[in-house]
């Protein structure tokens, strides 16, 4: 199995186990293979744009609110 199929199996279910984990990508779901996610958490999975910056930094501010990020980059 590929690896962006299994990190992205894993972090569904993981999602699907926690309401507060939020996932972040930055306009790389299809080579990621996050992009289902979307889909399936449309209130819990970004797309930043070409903007790994601003994903860092929006990760940063939604754990500070008591999220759990994770930036797929």
């Amino acid at each position: 199995m590929e690896v962006r199929k299994v990190f992205a199996a894993t972090l569904e279910k993981m999602m699907r186990e926690n309401e507060n984990i939020v996932m972040l990508d930055a306009d790389l779901a299809k080579a990621g293979g996050t992009f289902g996610l979307r889909e399936i958490f449309p209130d819990r999975a970004f797309d930043v744009g070409i903007a790994e910056e601003h994903a860092v930094t929006f990760a940063a501010g939604l754990a500070t609110s008591g999220l759990v990020p994770v930036v797929a980059i």
